[in-house]
């Protein structure tokens, strides 16, 4: 820049001098060297300027935008802790919050035993010990309102149909009550006996029921009537039921006081005692001819009973054996009958009424029907392992693989079925040709295939 202005000072100082008095000879001439090196020196001093003034723009730019955007996180992050801590302090009053003018259940039943009675629809709560009476029906705010007012531990409940519940206490004398869904209130609809536990459907809407180790005999609730009356009147435990399609109900005992089986009339509401032995009678299934098969839950009682729908009796036709449960129809009107004991196959032929055992080991508790009549078979557990398959012609069942078990989930397809199991997955699946009635296991797909 100085150099620039010697240059420019020169120059007009010549003509000056040149114009006014003309030119001066001798006169001393300055020679002005105008190198690269000044204009370096000039262009720097620019570019230190220019970098000066840009970073101190560039300092307040970044300044205010760091400023603006911390100001910013910093109202979002205080935004969001208020609305956490406020909503969580908000939840946490609301539920510690209690209407003055409701019972709350740890307030009523604070130090007492209590027994909970939960239906569907609804839960129930009673008190074990006499000084805290009645039947309490429980809110979902934790609030409970008192529905009955007299006697205690009511222990049992069944909800109906049409959404009342029956009730029944274990404290002496307690009987049954009726809980209306509609007006919300309590009736006593039984009013002798007590421990009424076992409560059974059947298909008009009326209910069965017994009791445990108290009461004797057996009721029928009538749900249009709302009326209990006892149709038998010996024994207890009389804990499994089964309604037949001609709509009479067999009915086994549970308790070795009082053994045997009961068939229940709804013709003409007679209940009578038709077999007399043994207890634990708890596995029904009709056959094809409307005769009954009964297996038993004891391991102390053998064999296999036949209700006769023709005659109403029943007679022993298997003795060997216990726990006689699992029952599979076969397309030829035939049953297949395995064990929880790892016996077998037994084959009940609905001709002749007579069992024989056509497979010596396994506790088969699951079938599968193929197109042609013959069955998967699959145990679900114990010393037998994989897939069986049972002929129909042959009636021989035989081994098609031999690894897994609780093979229990059959997906058919046009050529075949996968078969799988739901307990055990990691088994991974088997498919099952019907062509070639070979079984191969089922490639899982890599995950690389997966990747689109």
């Amino acid at each position: 820049m100085r150099s620039f202005l010697k240059y420019l000072c020169i120059t007009l100082a010549i003509l000056l001098v040149g114009g006014g008095c003309g030119v001066i000879i001798g006169a001393n001439v300055v020679n002005l060297d105008y190198s690269a090196s000044e204009y370096v020196e000039y262009g720097d001093e620019q570019k230190q300027e220019g970098f000066d003034e840009g970073y101190k723009n560039g300092q307040q730019a970044g300044y205010e935008n760091g400023y603006n955007a911390g100001q910013n996180v910093g109202y979002e992050n205080g935004y969001n802790a208020g609305e956490s801590a406020g909503y969580d302090n908000g939840f946490e009053a609301g539920q510690n919050y209690k209407d003055p003018n409701k019972q709350y259940f740890e307030d009523v039943f604070a130090g007492y035993a209590v027994k909970i009675l939960k239906t569907e629809s609804y839960t129930f709560l009673s008190c074990s010990s006499s000084s805290l009476k009645g039947l309490y029906l429980l809110s979902a705010d934790n609030s409970i309102t008192q529905i009955y007012d007299s006697n205690y531990n009511w222990s049992s409940s069944h909800e109906l149909s049409n959404g009342n519940v029956l009730i029944a206490g274990s404290a002496y004398g307690s009987g049954i009550l009726l809980y209306d869904a509609t007006t919300k209130e309590v009736t006593k609809i039984y009013n002798s006996g007590y421990s009424w536990v076992y409560f059974y459907n059947l298909s008009n809407g009326n209910v069965l029921i017994s009791g445990g180790s108290a009461s004797t005999g057996v009721l029928l609730y009538n749900t249009s009537t709302t009326e209990v009356t006892q149709i038998y009147a010996l024994g207890y435990n009389w804990r499994s039921c089964f309604e037949m399609s001609n709509g009479n109900v067999l009915i086994g005992s549970g308790s070795s006081s009082y053994e045997g089986i009961l068939l229940y009339n709804t013709s003409t509401g007679e209940v009578n005692q038709i077999y007399s032995s043994d207890t634990g009678w708890d596995y029904f299934h009709e056959a094809s001819n409307g005769n009954v098969l009964i297996g038993n839950s004891y391991n102390t009682v053998n064999g296999i009973l036949l209700y006769n729908v023709s005659t109403n009796e029943i007679t022993k036709i298997y003795s060997s054996f216990v726990q006689w449960q699992y029952f599979c129809d076969l397309s030829n009107g035939n049953v297949l009958i395995s064990n929880y004991g790892g016996n077998g196959l037994l084959l009940y032929d609905v001709t002749s009424n007579e069992i024989t055992r056509v497979h010596i080991s396994g506790a088969f508790s699951f079938f599968y029907t193929l197109p042609n009549g013959n069955v998967l078979l699959s145990v679900a557990g114990g010393s037998t392992y994989g897939i069986y398959l049972y002929d129909i012609t042959t009636n021989k069942a035989s081994w098609i693989y031999t690894t897994g078990y609780s093979w229990d989930t059959f997906v058919p397809d046009e050529n075949g079925v996968t078969i799988s199991s739901s307990t055990h997955p990691d088994q991974g699946s088997v498919y099952y040709d019907y062509a070639t009635g070979s079984v191969t296991p089922v490639e899982e797909e890599s995950e690389l295939s997966l990747v689109a």
